[in-house]
């Protein structure tokens, strides 16, 4: 196997989950912002409302960023800098949108399992 077929170790892969997910708290962020979810005066009625409403947001462009970015090149931006490109096993292409929007669901739902993140730091590899 040469060097740019080989699996992505550990720790990139975590590092450019890292990235990913400064990069995914900017965007969202900027998302409550422009949409303005929080403008009216009920938005902050609760701590609970609050919250949801913002993983909701955040949620959606974390699906809408990464899904879309993994689709088009098999890379996020964290995978970019870091040169690590997800590809089908079959096909050795980048993930088709439908895919890569399975597999970020799957994520998202692993994360909502209290101590979800344990499960993604386990290398399958």
């Amino acid at each position: 196997m040469s060097a740019a077929q080989l699996p992505a170790t550990w720790f990139s892969r975590l590092l450019a989950s890292v990235i990913d997910l400064i990069l995914l708290a900017i965007a969202g962020t900027v998302t409550v912002l422009v949409t303005r979810i929080y403008a009216e005066p009920d938005a902050y009625a609760s701590v609970a409302e609050f919250y949801s409403r913002f993983a909701v947001v955040v949620s959606l462009t974390y699906l809408l960023l990464n899904g879309y970015l993994l689709a088009l090149r098999g890379q996020t931006i964290g995978k970019y800098l870091l040169r690590i490109q997800l590809i089908s096993n079959k096909s050795k292409l980048p993930l088709t949108l439908w895919r890569s929007m399975i597999r970020a669901v799957a994520l998202l739902l692993v994360l909502k399992i209290p101590y979800g993140f344990i499960l993604v730091l386990i290398d399958p590899l």
